[in-house]
């Protein structure tokens, strides 16, 4: 189901190729099961990106079709992920999951958190603990910026 805010987030195809190649090795089964992607509170910069499987959404979640994937993202995480583009890559430099966030304006030094001036009607998230992990993340793929 493509929504009016299918322009949330971009997939490439080396990234589709490889949440495909993911799946297929941990036996997800894409009929039932969401390609969710947030944003959560974390990291020097203040928020960080969570890729991973979940077997439920809300009403408010966005629903995108990518590939042969549901995507899910909740209405926060939305917001802060508009225009983004989600890559992979597999070479000397970087490999691993890659979002490319037009509204970030700082990245940690590390590359592991991102902070952008995005304003919005929703709370934002705080930086007070860690987060909670609300489905099951890629076993052994790291998520980088």
């Amino acid at each position: 189901m493509e929504t009016a805010t299918s322009s949330v987030i971009f997939i490439t195809e080396a990234a589709l190729a490889k949440l495909s190649a993911t799946a297929q090795a941990e036996s997800v089964n894409l009929e039932e099961t969401f390609l969710r992607i947030s944003v959560v509170p974390g990291g020097c910069s203040g928020l960080t990106y969570d890729l991973g499987w979940d077997t439920q959404a809300s009403d408010p979640d966005t629903r995108l079709e990518r590939g042969p994937f549901t995507v899910v993202i909740d209405p926060r995480s939305a917001v802060y992920l508009t225009g983004t583009t989600l890559d992979f890559s597999d070479g000397l430099e970087g490999k691993g999951f890659h979002f490319n966030n037009p509204q970030a304006v700082r990245n940690c030094a590390c590359g592991e958190s991102f902070d952008c001036n995005v304003q919005h009607t929703l709370e934002r998230p705080c930086s007070d603990g860690p987060s909670e992990r609300l489905f099951a993340p890629f076993k052994g793929h790291e998520v980088t910026f």
